[in-house]
């Protein structure tokens, strides 16, 4: 075991970062592991925490968690003494720093820098003090900022929330005094080149670099203080200008241009912050995960997935996405946890190793036993879950759900079926994210940056055979149906594969062709065929395997399955139009925009602009993309494309598909709220990106 030297050769201790993703709090958090500490890095950005945890390494925990919700604090305490079994120092860095004048200020802004710089100090205060009494004892630190000694105009809202940390950090250091409870340090640091302090007017002393608050933080951790002002030399400053006589001060002020430092701030350079802080401000806080977090990589629960259960047994009720409400109950939401969590479950046992073997043997000794149980978790479920539990909308086993229902069936019976063509879904996407080389999936680092790639490669293929087991499940006593189920589901398999080749090798020779001639019709059927192949056939199975088990006559599943197709392809459309404009979840960018042009992939919009551009713009954009882009110039690229208006035909084709493919089966439905619910669903899977 590591030894932390700081602590004369205890066990390593354990150090708590908020606002770690980048910044002062990331640099906290590597000074820190660098001290021997373990570290928990908590953030609202998931993607960012994940990364900054994963250069830290193994002494490394990320937790995606919003501090603005009031359990949030107080979960994320619980998940670090859960993990390591002890917490020594929580860092309360979490912060954001709206400037101008304050008759400029929206309520809004106001309202989210209080309840971030102050109401999440707060909470982390509270959360700590409790834990650490608890244990024994520890130090929390308070990063504030020298606004709490030197107010300034443009920045009146930011720095009565930092002056109030300070007074808190004090008030807090005399009572755990008093009360043998932790201490409270406060560091206050003057501007600092992150993003938050990037594009400030001139200031009066260099910017510092985030290792140096780091720096200052790991030494009141050290050598406990209450009060640490960076640089140290503007503490000195600072404490002096207060023995001047107020008019004297502010003439010194405004000699030295001090209130320039907002009111005279880079507005281009600020654009960006503070567009992601004005949409925070309108966001409300996600509710936090409340558990263990034992993997380096940590996202919040699923949106339409109910967490495990707790020790007790007990799952909590499923939180579903409110533009499904309609579609989606509880009972549903249920079902499908249950269904995976049978399939997949969280914890290894006997009973899932018996099925991944899928043979019989010499019996292993109860030691053996229990470490086969653990390495084939590990291989085969860990992957699938470390994505399952990254979100997503599980529209595929609603929508094969209410096939059954509108067929009059009880769609709960076959809750394993449903499952299964979730996981052949989400195995496809792990071998997907090799294969396309991404980063991100569902707003963490994708599967292969987690577990490797042979492993994933490994899992993800075994999740298509899960089928298989939900199969003997669900239909036990009927050969004839397990059959029918089969073919149509290897069908798919089949079909998703072929497609998937035509996507890999892509569409670059029909592209070339369309240029040439201005034609783009050839290579709108192709794409087309690649998607109704890649995409539409798994839906099409789903549907097809729904209307068998529900009972369907021959035309029902014939036009059943032909409208499954139509939504998995008209969902690919869609899907090629939201990565040009981007994919995000709760605020957090789960998908990187332009992501297809910066891999020169040839998708829906690209090809309707071989027909909406002028020839000579549209090879010149080719080119570019051929030749490889840069983020800056994919997204100008993106703006290019949506202002020919080839997105707006890709989603009239999406609607065109869907409503022609609904058309043929709701003659052959009878009219019912399952039938209206089975509509809508597809209708909400098809415009999903098109609702606000």
């Amino acid at each position: 075991m590591a030894v932390d030297e700081s602590s004369g050769g205890a066990e390593p201790r354990v150090a708590v970062v908020t606002g770690a993703g980048r910044g002062i709090g990331k640099a906290v958090a590597a000074e820190l592991a660098a001290r021997g500490f373990r570290i928990v890095l908590a953030d609202v950005d998931g993607t960012a925490v994940h990364a900054a945890a994963t250069e830290l390494g193994a002494r490394a925990r990320a937790v995606t968690v919003d501090l603005r919700h009031p359990d949030a604090a107080a979960v994320l305490a619980r998940a670090a003494v859960s993990e390591f079994g002890r917490l020594d120092v929580w860092v309360n860095n979490a912060g954001v720093l709206g400037d101008g004048p304050f008759a400029d200020e929206l309520p809004e802004l106001s309202a989210h820098m209080v309840d971030v710089n102050l109401g999440a100090v707060l909470a982390g205060c509270r959360a700590a003090w409790t834990a650490m009494r608890e244990h024994g004892g520890g130090h929390i630190v308070n990063v504030a900022s020298a606004c709490a000694l030197k107010p300034l105009a443009g920045l009146a809202t930011y720095s009565a929330t930092k002056a109030a940390v300070l007074a808190l950090s004090e008030a807090l250091r005399r009572e755990g005094r008093r009360a043998t409870g932790p201490r409270v340090s406060a560091v206050l640091p003057y501007v600092v080149d992150t993003a938050a302090g990037r594009g400030l007017g001139p200031p009066l002393f260099r910017p510092l670099r985030p290792r140096e608050v780091a720096v200052a933080v790991a030494r009141v951790v050290q050598r406990p203080r209450a009060r640490s002002v960076v640089p140290r030399r503007m503490g000195w400053v600072l404490a002096a200008a207060g023995l001047l006589p107020e008019r004297v001060r502010d003439s010194v002020d405004d000699l030295l241009g001090v209130d320039a430092l907002a009111l005279d701030a880079d507005t281009p350079r600020r654009t960006t912050y503070r567009d992601e802080l004005a949409a925070r401000a309108h966001e409300p806080p996600a509710a936090p995960h409340a558990g263990h977090i034992g993997q380096p990589q940590d996202a919040p629960p699923p949106r339409d997935l109910p967490q495990p259960p707790d020790e007790s047994g007990q799952r909590p009720s499923p939180a579903v996405d409110e533009r499904l409400a309609p579609a989606v109950d509880e009972e549903q939401g249920l079902l499908l946890a249950a269904a995976v969590d049978r399939l997949y479950p969280v914890r290894p046992g006997a009973e899932l190793t018996a099925e991944l073997l899928a043979a019989t043997g010499p019996p292993l000794g109860s030691v053996s036993a229990a470490r086969l149980d653990r390495r084939l978790h590990q291989a085969m479920v860990a992957p699938v879950r470390h994505l399952l539990e990254g979100g997503g909308r599980r529209w595929r086993p609603l929508l094969m759900a209410s096939v059954i229902e509108a067929l009059g069936q009880d769609g709960g019976r076959y809750g394993e079926l449903m499952a299964a063509c979730e996981l052949m879904h989400t195995g496809s996407l792990l071998i997907d994210d090799i294969q396309d080389g991404a980063e991100l999936r569902r707003g963490r680092p994708a599967g292969h940056l987690v577990h490797g790639t042979a492993p994933v490669i490994t899992a993800g293929t075994a999740a298509y055979f899960s089928m298989d087991r939900a199969v003997r499940r669900a239909l036990p006593a009927d050969p004839a149906l397990r059959t029918a189920v089969y073919e149509a589901y290897l069908g798919a398999v089949r079909a998703a594969h072929a497609g998937q080749a035509l996507d890999l090798q892509g569409h670059h020779e029909e592209m070339a062709v369309a240029l040439k001639s201005g034609d783009n019709a050839a290579l709108l059927e192709l794409l087309t065929l690649t998607h109704r192949l890649k995409s539409g056939a798994p839906v099409a199975s789903l549907f097809l395997i729904g209307a068998t088990v529900g009972g369907a006559t021959s035309a029902q599943r014939e036009a059943l399955a032909a409208l499954g197709s139509a939504v998995g392809t008209a969902y690919q459309i869609t899907d090629d139009v939201a990565d040009l404009t981007g994919v995000r979840n709760r605020g957090v960018l789960t998908k990187r925009r332009a992501e297809d042009l910066l891999n020169a992939k040839v998708t829906y919009p690209l090809a309707w602009a071989v027909a909406l551009l002028p020839r000579q713009e549209m090879r010149a954009l080719w080119t570019e993309v051929v030749a490889g882009l840069d983020e800056d110039s994919a997204l100008r690229a993106a703006k290019r494309i949506e202002a020919c208006g080839a997105l707006d035909r890709c989603t009239r084709e999406a609607d065109r598909l869907l409503e022609e493919a609904w058309t043929a089966v709701a003659g052959l439905l009878p009219a019912s709220p399952a039938r209206e619910r089975l509509e809508q669903l597809c209708s909400v899977t098809v415009q999903r990106h098109r609702i606000a």
